[in-house]
């Protein structure tokens, strides 16, 4: 898998966290790099914003689908931008 991208498992899994892990939301937004390498996500630093939000919990179990097409194999700064 090459830089910035991100599978559709690895995908399901970063977004139950996301969803489900106050611990990971809070190191996702405070050391993203870190958070998803736990998951196999190589990031380059300079795509991550320096001003980050991510959607709730909530809007991440009712949109799920929506979020993950945003994402479409990126991941960088697509997490900070999935705000719905």
């Amino acid at each position: 898998m090459s830089k910035n991208t991100v599978a559709g498992a690895q995908l399901d899994k970063i977004l139950d966290r996301m969803q489900n892990d106050a611990a990971f939301r809070e190191k996702l937004l405070g050391d993203p790099a870190s958070a998803l390498a736990e998951h196999g996500v190589d990031v380059d630093p300079a795509t991550i914003p320096a001003v980050r939000t991510l959607p709730s919990a909530d809007s991440i179990a009712q949109q799920r689908d929506a979020l993950k097409s945003k994402v479409d194999g990126r991941v960088g700064l697509a997490f900070f931008l999935l705000s719905t």
